[in-house]
């Protein structure tokens, strides 16, 4: 017995025949909805996260060769693939549009995806996609990265490659950007590939193919109030008129930069975290510590730290105790620790290589 079904709410024809549903010609990629592909045989493979308002979703899951295996309505399914290996492809339709998707995150094993096209998700605002080895990304026309984002967390996504530029632009509306570990990213920041300009939470980690001279023509986005940066041998930035810190600072974080040039101005007084690890000398250490001490009275926050042990870091001179003035970088140290000389402004928290 043959029977033809043919569902219009989707679009998408079936052939049903000997309990097998196969998938019909009419999803165009790209334009009928989200497709995913996977290689994972998880029991309990799930999105980590979908967040979507208005009508639910449908996943459906395809074999190679076209058969449906496994359907969803749901924003958020969980589907048992334990029993069908190789690569199966994953189809999304939305029953009222694409605007009402806001959030979308695949991490590791239970989420794994080996492919993905987001080109219809025109509402996405925001997207984590993390140590997910399978995948193999692109990002360009074919499959290009979600321009309305305000939200991007890529980490440890060895088969990613992204050449930013105009052909696969960074979104421009960001307010929060983590690239973590991509050794396929490939960005020189400047005009013709800018640093999204309203970021106020900005984190680069071992980017080797990260290459920007922070400056007019590439400055660091004003509005930051947290920044971390680590590991990146193509950054070169010396602090100051033409290149500053952005005067909104919170929570600075400065890690193995051989191309930053060592600062000795900490005049910011919104700071209320500031970790720098950086091969500093032991006059440059003590320069940092006078630097904070002569500002103490106008940091705002409570309780501020300071971590400037570790990575290579010297000793501060001298010995740690109350002297007043304080003379030495532990001298210094000790007050903004314990207010003796200095009782205006908030008790540091201070860390530093013994």
């Amino acid at each position: 017995m043959k029977t033809t079904v043919k569902i219009t709410a989707s679009g998408l024809a079936w052939q049903r025949h000997g309990g097998v549903r196969l998938a019909g010609g009419d999803w165009i990629e790209g334009v009928s909805g989200l497709s995913f592909t996977t290689t994972s045989t998880n029991a309990a493979w799930t999105p980590t996260t979908v967040t979507k308002t208005g009508g639910t979703l449908t996943w459906r899951v395809y074999s190679a060769t076209g058969a449906l295996l496994l359907e969803s309505i749901a924003n958020k399914p969980t589907f048992n693939l334990s029993s069908y290996a190789g690569t199966k492809t994953l189809r999304v339709t939305s029953p009222d549009g694409w605007a009402a998707l806001t959030a979308l995150n695949f991490t590791s094993t239970t989420a794994s995806i080996a492919s993905l096209n987001l080109s219809v998700a025109t509402g996405l605002t925001s997207l984590i996609l993390i140590s997910l080895a399978g995948l193999t990304w692109t990002v360009g026309a074919a499959a290009p990265m979600p321009t309305s984002l305000t939200y991007l967390y890529l980490q440890t996504l060895t088969g990613l490659t992204w050449t930013v530029g105009a052909a696969a632009p960074m979104p421009t509306g960001l307010t929060s950007l983590t690239l973590y570990n991509l050794a396929g990213l490939t960005w020189t920041v400047g005009a013709a590939a800018p640093m999204p300009t309203g970021l106020t939470s900005l984190t680069l980690y071992n980017l080797a193919g990260l290459t920007w001279t922070v400056g007019v023509a590439a400055p660091m986005p004003t509005g930051l109030t947290t920044l971390y940066l680590y590991n990146l041998a193509g950054l070169t930035w010396t602090v100051g008129v033409a290149a500053p810190m952005p005067t909104v600072m919170q929570t600075l974080t400065l890690l193995s930069l051989a191309g930053l040039t060592p600062i000795d101005t900490w005049a910011i007084n919104s700071y209320r975290t500031i970790v720098y690890e950086n091969n500093l000398t032991q006059a440059q250490l003590d320069t940092i510590l006078i630097a904070i001490w002569t500002n103490k009275a106008n940091y705002t926050y409570a309780t501020p730290t300071l971590d400037i042990a570790g990575t290579g870091n010297a000793a501060p001179s001298g010995t740690y105790q109350s002297t007043c003035p304080p003379v030495t970088g532990k001298e210094y140290a000790y007050d903004l620790t314990n207010g003796i000389c200095t009782s205006a402004g908030p008790e540091w928290v201070v860390t530093y290589t013994a």
